[in-house]
C-alpha cells in the first residue's frame, strides 16, 4: 500500500496579500497613505532579513577580530619566550 502525500507550498503569504489589500484600497481612494507604508508589507520583510543578516556580519567580524588578536598576543609571547631561552643559552655560554 502506497499513498500518496502532496504538499503545495509557495503562493501568496499573509504579507502578499496584505500588500495588494493595501494597494487596492490606496487606488480606490479608501486610504490616504503614502505608497512607502502602503508597499511596506512588500519591502519589511527583505529589510528585516537584510538588517538580521548585517548583525549577523557584526558579530562575526567582531568574533574574528578577537580571535585574530588572541592568537596575535600568543604568538608574541611565544616569541619572546624562545628570545629569553636563546639569551639565557648564549649568556651561559660566555661564562
Amino acid at each position: 500500500m502506497s499513498k500518496d502525500v502532496t504538499v503545495n507550498t509557495g503562493g501568496v503569504g499573509l504579507g502578499g496579500l496584505l500588500g495588494l489589500l493595501f494597494v487596492g484600497l490606496k487606488l480606490g481612494g479608501v486610504i490616504d497613505w503614502s505608497w512607502l507604508w502602503v508597499t511596506a508589507p512588500f519591502w519589511v520583510p527583505l529589510a528585516l532579513a537584510l538588517l538580521v543578516l548585517g548583525a549577523m556580519g557584526v558579530v562575526l567580524l567582531g568574533a574574528f577580530i578577537v580571535a585574530s588578536w588572541a592568537d596575535f598576543r600568543t604568538e608574541r609571547r611565544v616569541a619572546r619566550q624562545r628570545r629569553e631561552r636563546l639569551s639565557n643559552i648564549h649568556t651561559r655560554g660566555k661564562r
